[in-house]
Parts: structure tokens; C-alpha cells; sequence
């Protein structure tokens, strides 16, 4: 989990003190004129003008090697959940005690959750320090901060698949996969609904389709983060009913 941590912190460092190499006005100009729809799909909008310095964060919080580091701890602990215990036989020490299987679950919860909120932490941590190392980038710590909170419930959301597939299996490498399979595809297909228009209507059919990183520079889409933290809570209700009805010993 510290190395997750630390990758994040080290990679949103990176994209923000690179400002001025990466984002100057002669390749800000280059790429609004060549391809500005796809730069703007990279950066997860084509609501906003990405070039502005105050959204230029809003690559790193959309980069999908961003996106590997931060779930990277959510899908493992939540497909773990479950299915770890099955696999490596610990359901029958924790599972057939005089204690609701469901609360054993709850506290598996609390630590992936946790899990997926440290890694954000530090990443909104080095998306700071790397703003204070980039002169251009001034006034733009707080609209890094609400990157980070409008991303939190969807790794949260993200995290939640991976349990409800550990509560339906008795592998984790399974967990593991289905959940990786689901989050690949969707943000392949809201990538897809933001460069081609005639697919813009699947943009609201994927989780990532809530989660705008460079809005966020200018304010918190609460509704969206409440639609993407509802559904979070509603998978885990989904793994806690099929726990406690499944066979687990």
C-alpha cells in the first residue's frame, strides 16, 4: 500500500513540476490546433478548456497509469474480501463464529475504503507540492484538492465491483479479473463517447462519465459525486446480501 502511496504522490509530483517543459504556450498551441478533441478525451472533457494552467492537472487525475496506481489497492482489498478468505481457507475461522458474516465483510469495507482514500491523499500531496515547484501553475492547489474529492467516489465505486465479484467467487485472481475487465471497458467507452460524437450518449452509462477532472478545477460536481458514492454503497449492499447467503465454509 506504501508503494502504491508513494507512486501516486510521485506521479502527480512529476505531471505538475513538468509544467512549463510539458504544457508551454508552443505546445499548448501545437496540440489545440491538431487534435484538441482527443487531448481533451485524454484529459477526461470536452466541456472546458483543458489548456488553462488551472486544468492542466486535470491530465494527471485522468491519465490511466493515475488510474492503475490509485485502484491498483481497491480492487485487490475488495477482491480480496471474500474470495481470499475462501481461497486461502480463512472462511472457516471467520465465517462460522457466533458474529454476522456481513460484519466481517463491514470491516473489510472500512479498510479498502481507507485503502483508496490514502493513495488519493498522496496524490493530491504531490499534485501540491508539484504546483509550489511550478510558477505557472500558481492558484491551482485548490482546485487539485477538488480533483482528488470528485475522484474518490468513483475509486471507491471501482473498489466496490471488485467485492461484489469476490463475494460471487472463490478465487481472487477471478475478482481481480472481472473487476479489471469492468473498468477497462469503461473507460474505454466513455474515452469513446468523448472523440466520436456518435457515441456520446454511452458517456452517462459509465461510472467515468461522473468523474470530470478538469470541472473540478473550478468546482465540485456534488450531484455526480453523490450518484457514483450511491451506487458504491449499493454494490457493497449487493456483496453483503450474497455473503451472507452464500456458501462459505
Amino acid at each position: 500500500m506504501g508503494a502504491l502511496a508513494a507512486g501516486s504522490f510521485l506521479f502527480l509530483l512529476a505531471v505538475a513540476s513538468t509544467y512549463r517543459l510539458l504544457a508551454g504556450a508552443q505546445t499548448v498551441t501545437y496540440y489545440r490546433a491538431r487534435v484538441p478533441t482527443l487531448v481533451a478525451a485524454f484529459a477526461g472533457s470536452t466541456r472546458h478548456d483543458i489548456y488553462q494552467s488551472r486544468r492542466y492537472l486535470a491530465f494527471g487525475f485522468n491519465h490511466p497509469l493515475f488510474f492503475v496506481l490509485t485502484l491498483a489497492a481497491g480492487i485487490w482489498l475488495g477482491a480480496a474480501a471474500v474470495a481470499g478468505d475462501v481461497e486461502s481457507g480463512r472462511s472457516r475461522l471467520l465465517y462460522v463464529r457466533a458474529v454476522d458474516r456481513r460484519h466481517v465483510l463491514d470491516r473489510r469495507v472500512l479498510i479498502f475504503v481507507a485503502a483508496e482514500t490514502l493513495v488519493v491523499v498522496a496524490a493530491f500531496m504531490g499534485a501540491a507540492l508539484g504546483v509550489a515547484l511550478s510558477p505557472g501553475l500558481a492558484g491551482s492547489t485548490a482546485g487539485a484538492a477538488r480533483m482528488a474529492l470528485c475522484y474518490l467516489p468513483l475509486a471507491w465505486l471501482l473498489g466496490s465491483v471488485a467485492l461484489v465479484a469476490s463475494a460471487w467467487t472463490s478465487r481472487t485472481a477471478t475478482a481481480i479479473g472481472v473487476a479489471t475487465a469492468v473498468v477497462v471497458a469503461a473507460y474505454l467507452l466513455n474515452f469513446a463517447s468523448l472523440v466520436w460524437a456518435g457515441a456520446r450518449a454511452i458517456h452517462w452509462l459509465t461510472p467515468f462519465g461522473y468523474y470530470d477532472p478538469a470541472a473540478a478545477a473550478s468546482d465540485v460536481a456534488w450531484a455526480r459525486c453523490i450518484v457514483l458514492t450511491a451506487t458504491a454503497i449499493g454494490l457493497v449492499a449487493v456483496a453483503r446480501h450474497r455473503v451472507a447467503a452464500r456458501d462459505l465454509v
